[in-house]
């Protein structure tokens, strides 16, 4: 009768560890998705932060010149999670570089500037690069682009006031403020095509003026 009792009782211990088992696993999804959500939310949060403050000291201003990073930091207009000493970095451990930008596909006129977040990954890429960007989309918003982290001149270039949108041989795509042929927000299956970065060196550039 012991025997049986001991052989019952290692029967139910099992089956517990079982259940905890798949609770454990179902509960590290379940954060893993969560998290991930956050670090979206929180690059939205940042760019929106970032390009309010910045449109709205470029209002009086004739042009971009010398906008930077550190510049941008003197303005307040970083928010301090995106601040590691004296460096810029995004939630996915890659960094925030803000810069003037072409106007045009092909003049530099400082009129208009970029906010760059590299070092993201596939997923993040095509979940920014779809998202809607409502608080964002104000008369400044020219538009944005994800690629690899390789293609964010070419991003820049192709993002002037008044571009259509599309893409370069599935190597990156921008969508454009009302743009003719890809608008914001881009649709799923584009950004994937365009976030094929295996490595987290995908880009996301916002461009304004």
């Amino acid at each position: 009768m012991k025997h049986n009792e001991t052989g019952r009782s290692m029967i139910e211990m099992l089956g517990v560890l079982a259940i905890i088992g798949i609770l454990s696993v179902g509960g590290m999804l379940g954060y893993s998705k969560t998290m991930a959500q956050y670090k979206i939310n929180a690059t939205l949060e940042q760019v929106e932060l970032i390009a309010s403050k910045i449109s709205a000291y470029g209002a009086g201003a004739d042009s971009y010149v010398g906008l930077n990073s550190s510049t941008a930091m003197k303005l307040r207009a970083i928010p301090s999670s995106a601040i590691d000493g004296g460096a810029l970095m995004n939630k996915y451990g890659g960094a925030i570089d803000i810069k003037p930008s072409w106007i045009s596909s092909d003049t530099k006129d400082d009129q208009a500037y970029a906010i760059i977040f590299s070092g993201l990954t596939e997923d993040a890429c095509v979940a920014l690069g779809a998202s809607a960007w409502g608080n964002i989309r104000n008369s400044s918003f020219i538009g944005l682009g994800v690629g690899t982290d390789a293609q964010t001149t070419n991003m820049e270039k192709a993002l002037y006031q008044g571009c259509p949108g599309g893409t370069d041989a599935k190597t990156y795509a921008v969508a454009c403020s009302g743009g003719g042929t890809l608008a914001v927000p881009m649709d799923a299956g584009t950004a994937a095509l365009a976030c094929e970065c295996p490595n987290s060196n995908c880009s996301l550039i916002m461009k304004f003026f």
